[in-house]
């Protein structure tokens, strides 16, 4: 077998492969959002750190959905985490000199 046959071989098994996966993305429920437990799975922090890290959170911790769980948007989840953590950080540094002002004028 030539390396050319190898290689048209690999790229119809890739082709294969990928209309298995979306065979299987039909036949599976779909989650619509991602959780402080995501978070820590993707980006290696634990879920308690998250949790007290509200710059790391999607909205500064404001949920998407109403409930005890927080829950973001896949859409919220994915436009947050496009920002850097040194911007967020920023940003939340500054939401709270704000808040702290407001309380106190």
């Amino acid at each position: 077998m030539s390396l050319e046959d190898r290689v048209d071989s690999l790229i119809q098994e890739v082709h294969d492969l990928k209309g298995l996966l979306m065979e299987i993305r039909q036949v599976l429920p779909v989650r619509e959002y991602r959780t402080i437990e995501d978070i820590s799975r993707m980006f290696g922090y634990s879920a308690s750190y998250i949790r007290h890290s509200l710059w790391i959170q999607p909205n500064f911790g404001k949920s998407d959905y109403a409930g005890k769980e927080k829950r973001w948007r896949i859409e919220t989840f994915d436009s947050w985490f496009e920002t850097p953590e040194d911007e967020r950080r920023e940003l939340y540094r500054r939401k709270i000199l704000r808040e702290r002002r407001s309380k106190t004028a």
